[in-house]
């Protein structure tokens, strides 16, 4: 499928057309960004370039920072175990 319009939503493939085009799905890959692979269809997976992915994965901050930065420490939460069970209760 040569001349595939690059845009920034990523472009499905079925597998059949992305086995034959592998060399077109990686260009677009790199140039458009990710690329979704169908099968019978339901999306199968993302096609993104290594340097996407690890960004994607990098963690970004500590727990620490991800807890001081969210709402609850503003909030009157409460967390209690219930009595007969492990479980957690939350009153707000």
């Amino acid at each position: 499928m040569a001349g595939r319009k690059t845009t920034k939503q990523p472009t499905s493939w079925s597998v059949v057309e992305a086995k034959a085009h592998l060399d077109e799905v990686i260009d677009e890959a790199e140039d458009a960004g990710p690329q979704r692979l169908v099968k019978n269809g339901d999306q199968l997976g993302v096609l993104v370039p290594t340097e996407a992915w690890v960004d994607k994965r990098r963690r970004k901050g500590t727990l620490v920072e991800f807890l001081d930065n969210s709402p609850l420490p503003g909030l009157d939460v409460d967390f209690e175990r219930h009595p007969d069970t492990q479980e957690r209760e939350i009153h707000w």
